[in-house]
């Protein structure tokens, strides 16, 4: 959740374009790279194009080129300051005075594009074709775009929130819900000591400024955005699309967040995990599909694994885990891994499965091992992997909840008690097993005092684009349920939505194959032909064909 053009496509995953999903084939040098890349540029107040990225995959596709652009900090006020944005473009393979530019969004919030572009150049272009430039802007305070968010002195202190975060997890101890608001004032207290005049300005609609300023810049007259990221992108493309409706060629937006509910400080019940609890019921589905030799922790029905599963999470939550070589591995961080699986069930259901049977069995082993790696790796909406500092932290907690909360209105006054057990106990209504992991962004930025200095605050509704919007949803995405394209889509008269039958977090985990993308998204972005509103496809899924060797 927390979670990208005018010819736009947002997601916060991808289209479903090849096969099966495509490997992140990254180079080991690219964070290091991207920063002396970007830290050797000039920067300056036009496009001045440089190479880059030569040795990366995107360039096996077209030339690579920087820039760092000088933009307003406040378009309010132009005098206020600056921040410098490191862009990225992978060029179109045949450049012509007619090739269009498309914006692509490294989700999040915090999402670094260039590692979209650079690791996942085939996927875009599979999306959009050979013929356009695919243009990267990384956020405000994220990567090489200056300056970062750095509400932490040091690296210790950056891994000290995160662990604040994953034990105070609401739900586990009576102290739980008075710790998560201790952090949202922890945040606000670091922030306002380190980068104070940087803050107010790092929200979505100043992300969403900063794209039309490019936009301009390149003199084209309409936006197109391809966003194949995390559902963040859906509320960066809503959120330009508002601010600029007649600059709108082609958006399609992918696993969608609820707009209205973004930009307020208490969020609508399930709007984020409404279908978290149906994504891991059909785990247990298609973990009793693939039988004994595929799935790890198999059992004689479905109902019989998913008792065995919450079986063992109790026994969990009473004794947590010695891992050798880790510590104790806890209730919240297994929860958080179990959350995280369920964003993309081509690896993440079989390594669920071999972690399951050795919590279920107390006994770790290679399952737990790997468990903890795909943890720091894939993204939630509450907590993200750190990279190395001097590359800034990409979708850590400080660029996470800076943006969420800043976007979300700030503190809110008289919050007690009964006020955060009833914001617990909103989720807890939507789901048991993951309400207290969702609750908790929420507590958080009820406490941190870091609002935007511009968001939007009236109802989201009758906007009206100069070209109808794409919506794509799932109907088991655990982050971003599918009823939030279909109200996103009521509030964009004339748009429509695709939906994915499948599981996973955005079109490209729900869905193994490119035929849906070959027969209404590559057509929509092509000539601008909609799918008739409510088009079903199927979902093709086999998430438990992945050899145990690479679990």
């Amino acid at each position: 959740m927390i979670y990208s053009s005018i010819f736009c496509l947002f997601g916060i995953v991808f289209t479903n374009v090849v096969a099966e999903p495509l490997p992140i084939r990254r180079r080991e040098e690219n964070a290091t790279t991207n920063r002396n890349t970007f830290a050797s540029m000039t920067p300056s107040k036009t496009l001045a194009w440089v190479p880059c990225y030569g040795d990366s995959l995107a360039a096996e596709l077209g030339p690579v080129s920087c820039a760092r652009l000088i933009a307003p900090l406040d378009y309010l006020n132009t005098s206020f300051g600056d921040v410098q944005l490191a862009i990225i473009k992978l060029g179109a393979s045949n450049h012509t005075q007619t090739t269009r530019t498309v914006f692509v969004n490294g989700g999040g919030p915090g999402g670094d594009p260039i590692d979209f572009i650079t690791d996942r150049g085939a996927l875009l272009r599979a999306q959009v074709g050979n013929d356009v430039d695919l243009v990267g802007i990384v956020p405000r305070g994220v990567g090489s775009t200056f300056p970062p968010i750095t509400c932490d002195a040091t690296d210790l202190a950056s891994a000290q929130r995160n662990r604040d975060i994953t034990d105070s997890q609401p739900g586990y101890t009576d102290k739980s819900l008075n710790e998560s608001y201790a952090v949202g004032e922890s945040l606000e207290l670091d922030c306002d000591l380190v980068t104070p005049s940087l803050v107010p300005y790092v929200g979505t609609v100043h992300v969403a400024k900063d794209m039309d300023y490019v936009l301009q810049i390149l003199g084209q007259d309409k936006l197109s955005y391809l966003y194949p990221g995390y559902s963040y992108g859906s509320i960066l493309g809503a959120t330009y699309a508002a601010l600029f409706p007649d600059k709108i060629d082609r958006m399609a937006l992918d696993g969608i967040v609820d707009f209205n509910s973004w930009y307020k400080p208490e969020k609508e019940p399930g709007f984020d995990i409404g279908d978290a609890d149906t994504a891991l019921n059909n785990f247990f589905q298609f973990c009793y599909d693939a039988g004994p030799d595929k799935c790890a922790f198999w059992y004689s029905s479905p109902k019989e694994i998913r008792d065995r599963f919450f079986e063992g999470d109790q026994r969990f939550l009473e004794n947590p885990l010695p891992i050798p070589g880790f510590g104790l591995l806890k209730i919240p961080l297994w929860r958080l891994g179990v959350y995280s699986a369920l964003y993309q069930p081509a690896r993440g259901f079989a390594l669920l499965a071999s972690v399951a049977a050795e919590i279920y069995n107390r006994a770790p082993g290679r399952g737990i091992k790997s468990y903890l790696e795909f943890v720091n790796n894939v993204s939630s909406p509450l907590e993200s992997p750190l990279v190395d500092t001097t590359t800034g932290l990409k979708n850590s907690p400080n660029i996470v909840y800076t943006i969420f909360c800043s976007d979300s209105g700030g503190r809110a006054e008289g919050t007690g008690m009964s006020k955060l057990e009833a914001v617990f106990n909103k989720y807890q209504g939507v789901s048991q097993y993951f309400g207290g992991l969702s609750s908790q962004i929420e507590i958080i930025c009820l406490s941190a005092g870091l609002p935007a200095k511009e968001r939007f605050t009236e109802k989201f509704e009758n906007i009206r684009t100069s070209n109808p919007i794409l919506f794509v949803g799932n109907t088991a995405d655990p982050t971003t349920p599918l009823r939030n394209a279909f109200s996103m889509s009521k509030a964009f008269p004339g748009s429509s939505v695709l939906t994915i039958n499948g599981t996973g977090h955005l079109s490209y985990s729900a869905t193994q194959d490119s035929e849906c993308t070959a027969e209404w998204i590559v057509p929509y972005f092509t000539n601008g032909t909609l799918p008739p509103n409510a088009t079903v496809c199927k979902g093709k899924q086999t998430p438990f064909e992945l050899p145990t060797t690479q679990l």
